[in-house]
């Protein structure tokens, strides 16, 4: 008989042995491949002991925890960033499990990652691109991207944004009306023209505008007005860049023009890298009409003008005038104290002679009342004539005391046959106090049937100190009474004038009109200035360097250097700014 002790360990011993003949485990005939006790079914690996629905997820390229997701939670974003501007792409990212990833960085901010100028911190400018990545281009303000005008844009504007104006002619006119807000035409002055049509000021700053307040980039045209016909200026100081500011007119039925290509009053506004020109006075008013500035007026004003032209501005008198006059057809300058560096007045022009007792004074420059300073400034080609005309190229008067250093006045006409006074055909010089240092006054003509100086007129008390001047080549066309090619004093005497370091020479046979003639005194020669070129029809093309042997190079002021520290040279290229021409 079986001992019945031994039966259940006989029943154990064939249930070790039965799970041991294979690798599978099965329940109900699934099975469990990698016994991690999960089945075929719900394990998405059952191959791996590592992978199942209760295992934790890691980096390491797989689902570990059978979800669908792989390295969910355990990875983190990099972002490439192309353009190397610290900003990465959020629609080109990497994931990673630790540390960088060449060529990417953490945050996904950039909003165009081919250009390093924009991102977050980038600044907005006028490229129809969205710079500072805040979701506007061209800070909404785009004309005619977002608006047709540019008023319009304008007066949607906040303080510090730009108006981005786009190549075109826009037939407007507009005001800033107080706004600190640049606009900008961002393809140039040439394509860019704003048109007044007739009405006019076509661009207005008269409520407190700042430096703040930019307009660049324009052609101003097309505006009619007594007042500022191009640009109006009030009580208000903006900056004004790159323009073209042309083809404006006074034409009304009034007495007065001023300022017909820029007024400007009680100012201290910017004005830099622009053209003044062909702006056209023609007031209708048959008696006395008088007409200011045709270029630039400035009444009390302190502005900076620089590298600026001032060219081929017109005053017209009408038809059988009776009196009036035109009075600095390029600029006039009533008081305050401008300064301006590197202009030309070129070209400036008013023919009167049908017009009855018609003054025109100061062809290309009148100063009144003001002072300031002028340094590297061209009075050149300007002409017009008159029953009175005085100041060809620059009218110094009524208690001026402006500074001039680098002046060139030449190849300036006044006065013609027919008109009966013309004085100064380069600088008319009446009640001025300032100081003319290191000047060519070349080339100019008065003529009328009484005609003086040719190249300067003093007189009323004027008590200018000249300085380092060279007065050559200039006339003097008298039909009474021939007076001083070079120089002369009018019938009113001026007051002490300290004229030292000159030179005159070759200004016709009487060169000297009223007055004692200065070679051989205080150290002023009487010789050939050689400059290399005055041959040219206009002086815009003339060369006023000094030929070697020149008698006026180191001839000048000891107390003066050039900018090579010698002695300085007589003439507009001698002196500290002789070599910016």
């Amino acid at each position: 008989m079986r001992n019945p002790l031994l039966f259940p360990f006989a029943v154990l011993v064939l249930s070790f042995t039965a799970c041991n003949s294979s690798s599978d485990v099965q329940i109900d005939g699934e099975a469990d491949d990698d016994h991690d006790r999960y089945f075929e079914s719900e394990d998405c690996d059952d191959n791996d002991v590592t992978v199942n629905p209760g295992a934790s997820e890691i980096c390491d390229g797989v689902d570990n925890n059978c979800d669908g997701v792989v390295d969910e939670g355990v990875t983190i974003n990099r972002y490439m960033d192309l353009d190397l501007d610290t900003y990465g792409d959020p629609n080109n990212a990497v994931s990673i499990c630790a540390g960088q990833v060449e060529g990417a960085v953490e945050n996904g901010l950039d909003c165009d990652d081919t250009d390093a100028a924009s991102n977050p911190d980038g600044v907005e400018v006028c490229d129809q691109k969205d710079n500072d990545c805040d979701g506007e281009v061209d800070w909404g303000l785009g004309v005619p991207l977002s608006y047709d005008l540019i008023g319009d844009a304008l007066g949607a504007a906040r303080a510090g944004e730009t108006v981005c104006v786009s190549a075109g002619t826009y037939q407007e006119t507009f005001d800033f009306a107080g706004r600190n807000v640049a606009v900008v035409g961002v393809d140039g002055p040439e394509v860019t023209i704003i048109d007044g049509n007739g009405k006019g000021p076509v661009v207005s700053f008269d409520t407190d505008e700042t430096d703040a307040a930019l307009l660049s980039g324009f052609t101003i045209t097309g505006g009619d007005d007594a007042v500022g016909a191009g640009i109006y200026i009030r009580a208000a100081s903006p900056t004004l860049d790159n323009l073209i500011i042309t083809e404006n007119e006074c034409t009304p039925n009034d007495t007065y023009c001023y300022g017909t290509g820029i007024y400007a009053e009680d100012s201290a506004f910017t004005l830099t890298n622009s053209v003044v020109r062909g702006n056209v006075q023609y007031s209708t008013y048959a008696y006395y009409p008088y007409n200011y500035g045709a270029g630039i007026y400035l009444l009390r004003s302190e502005p900076e003008i620089m590298g600026v032209e001032i060219a081929e501005n017109e005053v017209i008198p009408p038809n059988a005038a009776y009196y009036g006059g035109g009075y600095g057809i390029g600029m006039f300058v009533n008081g305050g104290a401008p300064w301006v560096e590197d202009v030309v007045i070129r070209g400036n022009f008013s023919d009167a002679e049908d017009a009855y007792q018609w003054n025109t004074l100061g062809a290309g420059l009148y100063l009144y009342g003001t002072g300031g300073g002028y340094v590297n400034l061209a009075v050149i080609d300007n002409e017009a004539n008159g029953y009175q005309a005085q100041g060809g190229g620059v009218y110094m008067g009524d208690y001026t005391t402006a500074t001039f250093q680098n002046l060139v006045v030449a190849n300036n006409h006044i006065g013609s046959d027919t008109s009966y006074h013309a004085a100064g055909g380069g600088l008319f010089i009446s009640y001025y106090y300032g100081t003319i240092e290191n000047a060519d006054v070349v080339g100019n003509s008065v003529q009328a049937t009484y005609g003086w100086g040719g190249g300067l007129l003093l007189q009323y008390y004027a008590a200018p100190i000249v300085t380092n001047v060279s007065v050559a080549h200039n006339t003097a066309v008298s039909v009474s009474d021939a007076g001083g090619g070079g120089m002369a004093y009018g019938s009113y005497l001026p007051g002490t004038v300290t004229l030292t370091y000159g030179n005159f020479y070759d200004n016709g046979d009487n060169e000297f009109f009223n007055c004692t003639s200065p070679v051989g005194t205080a150290y002023t020669i009487g010789a050939d200035p050689a400059y290399v070129d005055t041959s040219g029809a206009s002086a815009a093309t003339w060369d006023f360097a000094l030929a070697g042997g020149s008698a006026l190079i180191d001839a000048g002021d000891p107390d003066i250097e050039d900018a090579d520290g010698s002695i300085s040279d007589i003439g507009s290229r001698g002196g500290e700014g002789g070599g910016d021409w």
